[in-house]
């Protein structure tokens, strides 16, 4: 189910999930530099709970960009992105 990425002229698939260690480190670190910037972001709340919501924040962010990339119904693809953004923005902002 692999695609050509837009604009990049990769593969995205299964065979990026087995890219080597020094690709797995580097993706950690911005991992940990993304979550780090989440989290300081959020309402203030113990940081526990913070860096939970920010993991539950950037996963379904990263969840949505693979599922609009996965269809190729552009209609489906907005659907997607705008429909876990603005659930994201009532987790956040409840009030």
């Amino acid at each position: 189910m692999a695609r050509w990425a837009r604009g990049q002229g990769k593969r995205m698939g299964n065979r990026d999930a087995w890219s080597g260690r020094p690709d797995r480190v580097a993706r950690q670190g911005i991992m940990a530099v993304s979550l780090a910037f989440s989290s300081a972001l959020l309402p203030s709340s113990p940081r526990s709970e913070k860096r939970g919501r920010a993991l539950l924040i950037l996963s379904a962010l990263l969840g949505a960009n693979n599922l609009a990339r996965a269809v190729s119904e552009p209609d489906l693809s907005r659907e997607i992105l705008y429909g876990v953004r603005d659930q994201l923005i009532v987790l956040v902002n409840p009030g």
